[in-house]
């Protein structure tokens, strides 16, 4: 705009000093031809007078005088008289009073060559004009666009220096006001879709066409372990697994989950690719740690080879003791004997897949996290009162110190790690010994629960694998019957219920558990 209005003035200034100029040599023209007209008059009127035309000097003055009679015989001529100059000239006729015709006569080329000399001051003034012209209107043209340029389009003015711009600026302080509004709702929902995203525990991102970061909630960034702004990144540069850089890069447009393993987690990625009609634009990945599921899922692998291993053993002893019945090669008086044989390892097996079982129902219920508020006083009281013979038989004493605390957790887990711990003290224990439990509050939702025996104790080099699955040291494995898995269960429902346990042991003085909530 500030170019157009700088040509158009030039324009016209140099329009205007072209246009004054041809006026001018015009104007000049016609005051020469008139001032010529008059000297020619004065001149002839003098002759009239002297009555001598021979006299003056036609050359100098660069005229032509031609006198003729009243016959029309020509009297007088000058010598530079020719009728070649006659319509290139100015020409006067005058009847002297003698009744003779004088004719005076001068060149038109004089009269222009007085023009053309004016031209070259004149071309000095032009030029001159010019400069001015392109000085005032880059200046007129600048001062023309300063208001414009000084125009706050955030905040523009009703009032401003050309009255006629005022309906334009009042449309855009109109426009500025309602894009002000509409940033002020854009800010506002991406405050709310940050809030909600923020308030999942689930990372979530969302990647444009071009893999670019558009979102990300707090979630996300600590599972990449991030800091700091990061939308705007490429999302390889935050996440350079191979498996997703394929998934991203060449299948893009499919729906993916794919398993990342980064540090000391396991991360579960769904690709979900988004569409805008009909036209890729983007995608929204969701990542779950899935950590704690595989930790999970690698305990029930194991556990499950374990378990076949440990039905193994009494299965192949009571198919062996089988055989040996069914080859009559046993004494009949032996027979009883390899019948206990069999009826103890079947027994055995009845209890490993009896706690199998009840570990099986308890991960399922604490799966469905079907949580309830628990009287621990209460359930170990039953507990106690459910083991009494056993109590009664070796004569054992039982002291008790316990708060009434309740805890929210998962009920079965709660007893099955209680009985195998108060059974064990039990079991463990000598004769006429003794147990004690102690319950107590820990800050206003935990709770601390201790077992203490006084039996036969477990061996330092020992007490890191009392927890394994089916570990039963050499010292007590003739000496008392069982499956090998009751501290395992133990473990293995802490886990589930973020629990902790800790042992202290000394051989033949006894064991001390001591379970955190």
């Amino acid at each position: 705009m500030r170019q157009k209005i700088f040509q158009s003035i030039l324009l016209g200034c140099m329009g205007m000093l072209i246009g004054t100029s041809l006026v001018f040599l015009f104007v000049l023209n016609q005051y020469f031809n008139a001032s010529l007209k008059q000297e020619l008059s004065v001149i002839a009127d003098l002759i009239d007078d002297q009555d001598d035309v021979e006299t003056i000097d036609w050359a100098k003055r660069s005229m032509e005088a031609v006198l003729k009679n009243k016959a029309g015989t020509i009297v007088y001529a000058s010598q530079t008289s020719s009728n070649h100059y006659e319509d290139q000239s100015i020409t006067l006729h005058k009847t002297l009073a003698n009744g003779d015709i004088l004719t005076l006569s001068q060149n038109k080329l004089s009269i222009a060559m007085q023009t053309l000399a004016l031209l070259r001051p004149l071309s000095i003034v032009l030029g001159i004009g010019l400069i001015l012209s392109l000085f005032l209107s880059y200046k007129i043209a600048k001062e023309c666009m300063q208001p414009l340029n000084d125009l706050d389009l955030e905040h523009p003015k009703v009032k401003n220096a050309y009255p006629e711009l005022d309906p334009i600026i009042h449309r855009l302080s109109l426009q500025q006001k309602e894009i002000r509004k509409q940033n002020r709702q854009l800010e506002h929902k991406h405050e709310e879709l940050r809030t909600l995203m923020n308030g999942i525990t689930q990372g979530i991102i969302l990647i444009n066409e071009k893999n670019i970061v558009v979102q990300i909630n707090e979630a996300a960034m600590q599972m990449g372990n991030l800091h700091g702004p990061v939308q705007g990144f490429h999302f390889l540069k935050l996440f350079p697994e191979e498996a997703l850089k394929k998934a991203i890069l060449e299948e893009k447009i499919k729906k993916k989950v794919l398993t990342i393993k980064r540090e000391d987690h396991t991360y579960e990625f769904h690709l979900d690719p988004i569409e805008t009609h009909d036209k890729f634009s983007g995608q929204a990945i969701l990542i779950l740690d899935i950590s704690e599921k595989e930790k999970m899922e690698q305990i029930r692998r194991e556990f499950s080879a374990n378990i076949s291993h440990e039905l193994k053993t009494p299965i192949q002893s009571i198919l062996g003791y089988s055989e040996l019945l069914d080859s009559k090669c046993v004494k009949k008086e032996d027979q009883p004997l390899f019948v206990k044989k069999i009826y103890n390892k079947a027994l055995l097996m009845r209890s490993i897949v009896e706690e199998l079982l009840d570990l099986s129902k308890m991960e399922q219920e604490v799966d469905r996290l079907n949580f309830e508020s628990i009287d621990m006083k209460e359930l170990i009281e039953q507990i106690l009162e459910m083991h009494k013979l056993s109590i009664e038989k070796k004569e054992l004493t039982i002291k008790t110190k316990l708060e009434p605390v309740k805890l929210f957790g998962h009920h079965k887990a709660c007893r099955m790690i209680l009985n195998n711990l108060i059974d064990n003290a039990i079991k463990y224990n000598r004769n006429k010994g003794t147990i004690t439990i102690c319950l107590e509050q820990k800050n206003q939702e935990g709770a601390t629960i201790m077992i203490q025996d006084t039996g036969i104790g477990i061996a330092s080099e020992e007490q890191e694998h009392i927890f394994d699955r089916f570990y039963r040291s050499n010292s007590i494995r003739s000496s008392y019957p069982g499956s090998g898995i009751g501290l395992s269960i133990v473990k293995h429902a802490l886990l589930l219920m973020h629990g902790s346990i800790q042992v202290e042991s000394k051989l033949g003085k006894g064991t001390r558990f001591l379970v955190t909530f």
